[in-house]
């Protein structure tokens, strides 16, 4: 790494990502998949002030050297990733009552928990 992680601009962003009661972000640095430790220490960051926010890597889901592929599948895992969590937490407690067989497929990235969140 050329430069330390600025970590008082990503704190900066705290405020608005409070204010607008986000629940997922998706963060992707330009060569973050030859080194992801300043990605990781901004999940870090706003893992500490944002308990709860699911927070994706695109070093994690798509470890590739072009950015569009990699920050794309990125935000595609940061969009879905809440919705699926609540759909199969909400299976996990047995609060589905359909009789309905459910089928979920999970193409192209993976589901990532934050921290310490379990299904329950």
């Amino acid at each position: 790494m050329l430069l330390p992680l600025d970590e008082d601009s990503v704190r900066s962003l705290l405020p608005t990502l409070k204010q607008e009661s986000v629940e997922s972000v998706a963060v992707g640095l330009l060569h973050g998949y030859a080194n992801p430790a300043h990605e990781r220490r901004i999940r870090d960051v706003l893992a500490a002030a944002l308990p709860g926010t699911a927070v994706t890597l695109a070093s994690n889901v798509c470890p590739e050297i072009r950015e569009y592929e990699r920050l794309s599948t990125a935000c595609a895992n940061a969009y879905v990733q809440p919705l699926m969590s609540r759909c199969l937490r909400g299976l996990a407690c047995g609060t589905d009552t359909s009789r309905e067989r459910r089928r979920f497929a999970c193409t192209a990235s993976r589901l990532e928990r934050p921290a310490g969140n379990r299904l329950r």
